[in-house]
């Protein structure tokens, strides 16, 4: 959540230190904040555990010219619902950085269900051999300006 949604009243109940209590309803008020969501209409149904449910009633508005729900409305459910995931993990200030879209199928219905899971974390990285002891020295690799090869250097 941005300082631009707490101050259009979209912040939930600080919790303890001030923490702001990520859940359904403060994800509800956030997206309400949101002036496009409001204008599709979009809801957010489920937040929380590294994923998030966006659901927008297919109205004629949304269609384009053969019937189908328009690719700009798939993006943007795509888009909010990877961010509204994003934020059940990272915390309120999360913003979708960039993605890609390959479309499989035109959307029909009566109902547009967006459901974005994060990707668990890496698995943490074995530890470094430790260094031999001594004194470390830089070393370098490059080729002197008439050409020929340079030796490997050591300074200390």
């Amino acid at each position: 959540m941005t300082e631009h949604d707490q101050e259009r009243g979209a912040a939930g109940d600080a919790g303890p230190a001030g923490a702001l209590e990520l859940d359904l309803p403060l994800a509800q008020k956030t997206l309400a904040a949101q002036p496009f969501s409001r204008l599709v209409n979009a809801e957010v149904t489920a937040f929380g555990d590294g994923a998030a449910t966006l659901e927008i009633p297919v109205r004629g508005e949304l269609l384009q010219q053969n019937g189908f729900v328009h690719g700009g409305v798939l993006s943007y459910a795509a888009d909010n619902s990877i961010t509204f995931a994003a934020g059940t993990a990272l915390g309120p200030a999360v913003l979708t950085s960039g993605f890609s879209i390959q479309f499989v199928r035109p959307a029909t219905g009566v109902r547009l269900v967006a459901r974005a899971t994060g990707a668990p974390p890496p698995p943490p990285r074995a530890p470094s051999p430790p260094a031999p002891p001594g004194p470390r020295l830089p070393r370098a690799r490059g080729q002197r300006a008439d050409g020929a090869p340079a030796q490997q250097l050591a300074q200390g």
